[in-house]
Order: C-alpha cells, then sequence, then structure tokens
C-alpha cells in the first residue's frame, strides 16, 4: 500500500473513530463514563494534530521523543516509518 493511501485510510477510520465515539457519547448518561469518552476524544484530537503539525513541517514541530514515541504506538507504526513519512511529505 502506498503511503498516500496509508495516509489516506488512517485519516478515514480516525473519523470513522470519532464519529462512533460522539454517538456513543451521545447516548451515555454515567458521568465518568462521559468523561472518560471525552477524554479519549481530546487524546486522539491531540495525536492526530500533533501528527498533522508534524508531517506538514518536521523541523518547526516542538515534538519531544516521548510524544513521537506515544504517536508511533498509538498509530501502530514505528517512528522511522513517521520520519520516512515527514521527509516525503517535506518533498512535495
Amino acid at each position: 500500500m502506498k503511503i498516500d493511501d496509508r495516509i489516506e485510510k488512517a485519516d478515514n477510520e480516525i473519523c470513522a473513530a470519532c464519529d462512533l465515539m460522539n454517538i456513543a457519547f451521545d447516548n451515555i448518561e454515567h458521568k465518568k463514563v462521559r468523561v472518560l469518552f471525552s477524554s479519549i476524544m481530546d487524546k486522539l484530537k491531540n495525536s492526530y494534530e500533533l501528527i498533522g503539525d508534524f508531517l506538514s513541517d518536521p523541523e518547526d514541530t516542538n515534538l519531544s521523543s516521548e510524544e513521537l514515541i506515544k504517536i508511533s504506538k498509538c498509530w501502530g507504526v514505528t517512528i522511522d516509518e513517521i520520519l520516512d513519512i515527514a521527509l516525503l511529505v517535506k518533498k512535495k
């Protein structure tokens, strides 16, 4: 699968996951569970924004190695793959 296809697939999956979580969130009445869902959605959004910023300008993004490790685990990719994608995006 090409890099662009993988990025598009990940984007679609994240959008679908967010939609499902929003539906679940709207139907949950227990306050603790609502807080948990809200936290999960914030973390997902933050990692998505961080990786987007990083891919658009790797040298200008203040991303620590710990954040890169967290994102790579969350996305199921290696840090090397993230860096490879960043280099490809930068060349465009």
